[in-house]
């Protein structure tokens, strides 16, 4: 028996599938390497040691490069209607 979707559960997924397409945009506006620490840290749960190591860079350029990209990311959002977007 197929499952009933309701209009709110369609709407739901399409507001997070526009979301989603909207953030990967983003992304994209940030420098690479600000784009490389976030994508290592967020979708592939590395530490920042582990990030460091990766990349082959200090522990604290890593967190510096975190504390601009989450900064940038949250005025790029903010500039495309994003108004209650905040990143950990």
């Amino acid at each position: 028996m197929p499952i009933a979707l309701s209009a709110a559960d369609i709407e739901a997924d399409f507001d997070q599938s526009s979301r989603r397409t909207l953030i990967r945009k983003c992304l994209m506006q940030l420098p690479s390497v600000q784009r490389e620490v976030l994508d290592l840290v967020y979708y592939h749960e590395k530490s920042v040691a582990e990030v460091a190591m990766i990349v082959g860079i200090p522990s604290g350029t890593v967190k510096t490069r975190m504390f601009r990209a989450r900064g940038r990311m949250v005025e790029l959002l903010k500039g495309a209607g994003v108004v209650d977007f905040q990143m950990a």
